[in-house]
């Protein structure tokens, strides 16, 4: 399943270079619209990246070493709720960012922001690495695991939103 997800993020970053490069903007929405789509298949490219080198379970295992090392890995919690903090900030200052960058746009692509927001959602809760999240996260359900779930979804969204963009389109209507 971590081939089909990192496939997943692959063809869902080419999707969105794909609506970014293919004409048919409006001409005052042009310059944003086209900026978010390669901003998006960038950060894809990313996160495809990164769930193939699987640089989140490193960033885990360096920071427990660290904290072991150090003596304060019983005392972690706060310092998990300020790096929970730190992401979830960041997470709000790219959807703020990204609906100031859109404007007008918004209407247009308000599907692939939703499916950012997923699967950024979804990264800030694996950063967790709380327990009690990991197990509930990693149940099953007829063999389906959660996180699958919560991971794909938000790239499927974004698929959907770049399939269905209408500069997919202006190569036929021309």
């Amino acid at each position: 399943m971590g081939w089909l997800t990192v496939v997943a993020y692959v063809v869902a970053a080419v999707v969105s270079l794909r609506t970014a490069l293919v004409g048919d903007f409006p001409a005052a929405l042009a310059g944003r619209e086209r900026a978010f789509w390669v901003l998006l298949a960038v950060l894809l490219s990313l996160l495809a990246l990164n769930k193939q080198l699987d640089l989140q379970s490193f960033l885990t295992a360096s920071a427990r070493c660290l904290a072991i090392e150090q003596g304060w890995y019983e005392n972690r919690r706060p310092v998990q709720l300020a790096f929970i903090g730190a992401v979830g900030i960041c997470c709000l200052i790219i959807g703020w960012a990204a609906a100031l960058l859109l404007g007008r746009s918004l209407r247009r692509t308000w599907l692939a922001l939703l499916g950012l927001c997923v699967v950024l959602a979804f990264i800030l809760i694996r950063a967790a690495g709380f327990h009690h999240v990991d197990t509930l996260i990693g149940m099953e359900i007829y063999s389906i695991r959660a996180n699958w779930v919560l991971e794909l979804s938000g790239l499927v969204l974004i698929l959907i939103a770049g399939l269905l963009h209408p500069r997919w389109n202006s190569d036929r209507v021309r």
